[in-house]
């Protein structure tokens, strides 16, 4: 590890410590100005807080180390460092709010505990990006950049050597690669065969080694891993099988066997459970606020037209289950499917000729996806997801398309990634498909939320506008 990145790791400390200090004295300065009525026999001063703030330093950065927001600044997102924060700076106000119920000090008022820790994360974020960009910033002019080193040829080292290049913040700049078959066609430098790794590794500056080519006979690599340590250098191994598809990995132990676990999809553990948790959450609360609504839909359905209010089919969920799914009723009586499995597909024709007046106003406003919150609610579906098919459809895309049953490795949803880019409807299927896959793949609750807020744009975009849907289907 270089001498620069081991100073911007030790730098977070002093950062956090006095973003923390920060955060009690603008909590005082808030609790003070706007419950100034509330506070005017509050027996606790500016430099109490300080005082305080000072005493939770230790315990307050045991718990930031323990959630391992102290690794080195380029391995952590955004996004996940703001989580992690969110966390340990919850934790302590967790134990802060039970210290001030069992003492009953002033100290702990619950308008102070919220008011800091709401200023600590975000300080405290502010504090650690400035940091990050004021070393990813000196990456420009080499300072504190690491050259490495690749030792293979072929897909392997490209597809390494260009994620390195699209991720300047992580400070790593390929020097070249070693291989005893290298490959004139490669945009990669080649600076010799697997014999001249010493000399590659003076000549280069080399900080660290990453070994790419999983054809290597074991003497030899151990050889490159005797250099390596010999030399005080970092030596990272990609597992070929794992390039291409680049699945999430984590360490794993099988026994006193050091292996790599492949996660298939992101969206599993505690993933799954916080996602089910907030589906059910704003399935129920969507319900209970929407039902007025949904009351007078039902009522504009049955003066526009006869017919049941709701209609039912069969879609094909996760793992290939069926279930039915709800809409309000938006076509006529005797031109709704009602065929096992839905028989028809969805043109921009239906909307002269199978949907009612009403029903028009209910596709343009999406109200007629409404009663999916059912669905979201009993678990069938998620608020975010691929978006569900019939079964006949199913059968066969899923003859036509490579890897589109993929798509079922997770719940269906309300709305998804493809959705909200347009790719709905009479839409190409294959396109939607891409879309799902990098979702499924890629699965974060920042990305569901992020889906949800375009959602809301989408939906504006076609009550003013016109539909963003319909376009011809490949």
């Amino acid at each position: 590890m270089k001498r620069s990145e081991l100073l911007f790791m030790f730098l977070l400390v002093p950062v956090d410590m006095a973003m923390i200090v920060a955060s009690f004295v603008a909590a005082y300065i808030l609790r003070t100005h706007l419950h100034g009525a509330e506070t005017a026999g509050w027996q606790v001063s500016l430099l109490d807080h300080v005082r305080y703030s000072l005493y939770l330093l230790p315990p307050w950065i045991a718990v930031l180390a323990l959630v391992g927001l102290y690794e080195p600044t380029g391995s952590r997102c955004s996004f996940s460092n703001f989580c992690g924060l969110f966390i340990s700076n919850s934790v302590i106000m967790l134990f802060l709010g039970i210290a001030g119920f069992a003492t009953n000090d002033p100290f702990f008022a619950g308008a102070m505990i919220l008011w800091t820790l709401l200023l600590s994360v975000g300080l405290m974020f502010v504090g650690r990006t400035a940091l990050g960009c004021a070393q990813r910033y000196l990456f420009q002019f080499g300072i504190g950049r690491k050259n490495v080193l690749l030792v293979g040829a072929g897909a392997q080292a490209a597809l390494v050597a260009e994620e390195l290049k699209r991720h300047p913040e992580l400070g790593m700049r390929v020097v070249g690669a070693l291989s005893d078959s290298p490959r004139t066609g490669d945009r990669i430098k080649y600076v010799g065969d697997l014999s001249r790794l010493d000399d590659a590794i003076t000549e280069h500056l080399v900080d660290e080694v990453v070994v790419v080519d999983a054809a290597i006979p074991p003497a030899e690599m151990t050889r490159i891993i005797g250099v390596c340590s010999d030399r005080s250098l970092a030596i990272d191994v990609v597992p070929a099988a794992l390039v291409q598809v680049s699945p999430r990995v984590k360490p794993h132990e099988i026994g006193p066997l050091p292996v790599l676990k492949v996660q298939t999809i992101p969206l599993d553990g505690w993933g799954r459970i916080l996602k089910r948790l907030a589906d059910f959450t704003f399935a129920l609360a969507s319900l209970v606020l929407l039902s007025p609504l949904m009351l007078l839909i039902a009522l504009g359905e049955k003066v526009t037209s006869r017919g049941p209010v709701f209609y039912s089919q069969d879609r094909v969920g996760r793992d290939g289950r069926r279930f039915l799914v709800y809409k309000f009723r938006s076509m006529y009586m005797e031109q709704c499917d009602f065929a096992s499995g839905g028989s028809k597909w969805t043109t921009a024709a239906d909307e002269r000729t199978r949907i009612t007046p009403f029903g028009r106003f209910l596709r343009k406003t999406n109200l007629d996806e409404i009663p999916q919150l059912w669905n979201i609610l009993i678990g069938n579906m998620s608020l975010v997801g691929p978006r569900p098919e019939q079964p006949k459809f199913v059968q066969q895309f899923t003859e036509e398309i490579p890897g589109y049953y993929r798509r079922h490795r997770v719940k269906s949803g309300l709305t998804g990634w493809a959705q909200v880019h347009g790719l709905k409807g009479d839409t190409s299927i294959p396109e939607r498909v891409k879309y799902d896959m990098y979702y499924i793949e890629n699965w974060t609750l920042w990305l569901d939320l992020r889906i949800f807020l375009m959602t809301f744009i989408v939906v504006g975009y076609e009550v003013l506008g016109g539909k963003y849907e319909y376009r011809a289907r490949a």
